[in-house]
């Protein structure tokens, strides 16, 4: 006939292979937690031996209870590493060393197991404490660096079982008539205690495997995040720019198609005008590439401080800049602030000890609903305000043209 207690620890059993199959179906795809995922699952399928030993014990041979101790004591070691793994490296000569130990516990414990009860019992839970504490000891220094609600919740269990086997140590000094004999047939107090500590190793793991689904939560999102961000970073290096961080050439040309199908669906015009520097190769020439980086960096911010926020500039590259003004009314188109952008660039330019200065030929081309306008495409409007840019420079350069069909 199957006790209580057996079946308790049936069921612990099957409740911590549970843990431990989730630790290896939650963490397999992250190779950074390689450490922590095996001492989790050592841990747990170690408690889960450790309950199958107590259960089949009565049924099979009492070694088992050694072997369940042993498991048992193997797999509060296992977890002191896993928090340790948070904070300091494990080496070698530690794992040794507790494995070592776990097997002097085993032979011990295997030497008194047909004596007295009260021994085993003594040792047994002297053992716990001992590990307890030092478990007690890695999971606060792991708290001191991540304050995780879990990783509280764990202390707290842990403090309970200190408390919970110092009580025992003193019952078995002190009270040694309340022990009974045989632990499959023992009163309501001891089994219930048993059942009770059991239950704290239990909740111990599924808070630490919170913890951990947290911790992997957090570096799936970090992942998303710096993928974001590298999206981000392809963005800009496919439509702007790198040296002026205005838009380049394939951001343009979009936004100029998009402008020049609202012009087509609604009334008004559109302005393109081609920009090219005047005088800049001299200063590339006498004063480097880097003075000739900063000058184009300060021209194209003038420019585009000279224009609304719905007209854009664009740098085609070297000293060649474009730009688009939308949503003109006829009105307007004798107000194109051409000047402005003339005054922009050929305002002197103080870099360190240099006082530079630049100027610029500015040509434009219009299109607009009008039937004069229908065959023009965007290639074409740009080709127009170039012609017409190459015509304000012929005229003597710090001018501009319109395009004339």
């Amino acid at each position: 006939m199957i006790e209580y207690n057996q079946l308790f620890y049936s069921i612990f059993a099957i409740i911590a292979f549970g843990l431990g199959l989730s630790s290896i179906i939650g963490f397999r795809d992250l190779a950074d937690y390689f450490k922590t995922k095996v001492f989790w699952t050592i841990s747990t399928y170690l408690f889960m031996l450790s309950s199958f030993f107590w259960a089949i014990a009565p049924v099979t041979s009492f070694y088992f209870l050694t072997f369940a101790n042993t498991c048992l004591v193997a797999a509060m070691v296992a977890k002191i590493f896993l928090f340790r793994s948070f904070t300091h490296s494990i080496t070698k000569a530690q794992l040794l060393s507790a494995l070592l130990l776990l097997i002097i516990f085993c032979i011990a414990f295997e030497q008194i197991r047909q004596t007295e009860f009260r021994q085993r019992f003594l040792m047994t839970s002297l053992v716990l404490l001992i590990v307890n504490l030092l478990q007690l000891h890695a999971l606060k220094a792991l708290i001191k660096i991540d304050q995780s609600i879990y990783l509280k919740f764990n202390a707290t269990l842990s403090m309970l079982m200190v408390g919970i086997l110092s009580y025992r140590i003193y019952s078995g000094f002190y009270h040694p008539n309340t022990l009974s004999i045989d632990i499959y047939h023992e009163t309501s107090t001891p089994l219930y205690g048993r059942m009770i500590g059991y239950t704290m190793f239990i909740l111990n793991y599924i808070f630490i495997g919170h913890y951990f689904y947290e911790k992997a939560w957090q570096k799936a999102h970090e992942i998303i995040d710096i993928k974001e961000e590298q999206v981000h970073d392809l963005k800009n290096l496919a439509y702007y720019d790198t040296l002026t961080s205005l838009p380049n050439r394939l951001l343009f040309l979009d936004r100029l198609e998009q402008a020049m199908a609202r012009v087509n669906r609604e009334r008004g015009y559109l302005a393109v005008l081609f920009i090219d520097l005047d005088g800049f190769k001299q200063i590339n020439d006498n004063y480097g590439h880097d003075i000739g980086d900063k000058v184009l960096i300060i021209v194209s911010q003038r420019m585009k401080a000279a224009l609304r926020k719905t007209d854009t500039v664009a740098r085609l590259g070297g000293d060649e800049f474009i730009v688009l003004l939308t949503e003109l009314s006829e009105q307007d188109l004798g107000k194109i602030p051409i000047s402005h952008l003339l005054q922009a660039c050929s305002a002197p330019i103080i870099l360190e000890t240099l006082t530079l200065q630049v100027s610029a030929s500015i040509g434009a081309s219009l299109y607009g609903r009008d039937a004069s306008y229908q065959d023009v495409d965007i290639n074409s409007l740009i080709d127009q305000a170039d012609q017409a840019m190459y015509i304000a420079k012929q005229a003597g350069k710090n001018g501009y043209h319109y395009f004339e069909s």
